[in-house]
């Protein structure tokens, strides 16, 4: 399976210290974890190729991770600095200058002031929304008597380059096992929502109708090629257009059905509301040709009628103008509306398949197979079978299990 989350770790420790929880707290997912080193300018090569390969979720933390927000299109997930991650920072270095410097993009600056009442200690922020602006604030806060920068690793940096302490914010491995397990399950939704999505669009695009989708303001947002076709309008040139653009004669009531003219061709439209807890947001038109339909209604009835599957004879097909007749005819065609089972006697030769047929074209039924059986040449318990029904090994006695 392909890499799901990329760990940019900005220095070596924090990735061995990752690879270390990988390997305890994710061992049946770690193949789905890949970890690279090196701050934004490092790692960006491999930060979009991995994106390119699947990549669902970057983890990273501090300045990198904000800076990587702005060059991928993928969720972020930061490694979250707590203020007992700036405490060890200072106890690491073993003494308190007059001036320390905490160094960083917002989400490591954020408690701070409470730590710094808690030790006595005057903390001068260095708040860094962008890499190019880090040297400059940096340098000036040099210049203002800053002694020991405590911060990420492009403020670190930058401070052992200007000739003062530098004091690198190490994450522990609670916040890098947190980060991870929401980074995953992060993917695995992402990965089911892109299943789901390509599920619905193989629908769409191969559906036999046209589709249309309208928002609230009533602009298209989903245009399936049979649309492209029957309407002669491309898909990016439909998208974001009001619909009565496309088809100005939209009737502003919604029927069941609607009928347009589109050039040559006559088409059916019909419409649903989209809604979200009962807030209509958009609407969903399905389009179809109408000779289209026609004409793939008549090949189904030529095919169900080399198959000797259709009812050929109508009610009007039986001649007859006898008071007897009449009844008989007008007693059909009542019968026909009802879900009984219809049972015909009469003497051979006096129409009775007709009658059926006729009866069958009158019923709900009358799209569906006519299926005649000649009870005649069937052996008794195979037409009792036939019309009834059988168990498994009535007749041989061998059954599947």
């Amino acid at each position: 399976m392909d890499t799901q989350v990329l760990f940019v770790a900005p220095f070596e420790t924090l990735a061995n210290l990752a690879r270390t929880v990988v390997e305890e707290g994710f061992k049946a997912d770690k193949d789905l974890i890949h970890i690279i080193v090196g701050d934004l300018q490092e790692a960006s090569g491999c930060v979009k190729k991995a994106v390119e390969d699947g990549a669902e979720v970057i983890v990273s933390r501090g300045g990198t991770a904000s800076l990587i927000e702005q060059c991928v299109d993928v969720p972020i997930i930061h490694i979250q600095v707590t203020v007992t991650d700036v405490l060890r920072a200072l106890i690491h270095n073993g003494n308190y200058p007059d001036k320390i410097g905490i160094a960083g993009f917002a989400n490591m600056l954020y408690g701070c002031d409470e730590l710094g009442k808690m030790l006595g200690i005057h903390f001068y922020e260095i708040a860094l929304k962008e890499e190019a602006e880090a040297e400059q604030k940096i340098t000036k806060a040099v210049g203002d008597g800053v002694e020991l920068i405590v911060g990420d690793a492009i403020s670190t940096k930058l401070a052992i380059r200007l000739g003062i302490q530098g004091e690198l914010i190490q994450s522990g491995k609670e916040a890098i096992y947190k980060a991870l397990h929401e980074a995953l399950l992060i993917a695995r939704i992402r990965r089911e929502e892109q299943r789901k999505s390509e599920i619905l669009r193989m629908v769409i695009n191969h559906s036999q109708d046209g589709i249309i989708a309208v928002d609230r303001d009533r602009k298209i947002t989903l245009f399936n090629p049979v649309v492209e076709k029957l309407f002669k309008t491309a898909y990016t040139e439909a998208m974001g257009k009001n619909i009565e653009c496309l088809i100005p004669q939209l009737p502003a009531a919604k029927d069941d059905d609607m009928l347009q003219q589109v050039e040559d061709k006559t088409v059916a439209m019909r419409s649903v509301e989209i809604k979200v807890k009962e807030e209509v947001v958009g609407e969903i038109y399905t389009v179809q040709n109408v000779s289209e339909v026609q004409r793939f209604e008549r090949n189904i009835r030529k095919k169900m009628s080399k198959k000797g599957l259709v009812a050929k004879y109508h009610m009007d097909d039986i001649i007859g103008q006898s008071a007897a007749c009449l009844d008989m005819k007008r007693k059909a065609a009542k019968y026909a509306l009802t879900e009984s089972t219809i049972l015909i006697t009469g003497e051979s030769g006096t129409g009775k398949e007709m009658l059926v047929q006729s009866i069958h074209n009158m019923s709900m039924r009358a799209r569906g197979p006519f299926v005649a059986v000649n009870c005649a040449a069937l052996p008794e318990n195979l037409l009792e079978s036939e019309l009834f029904g059988y168990a498994e090994g009535a007749f041989t006695g061998a059954k599947k299990g």
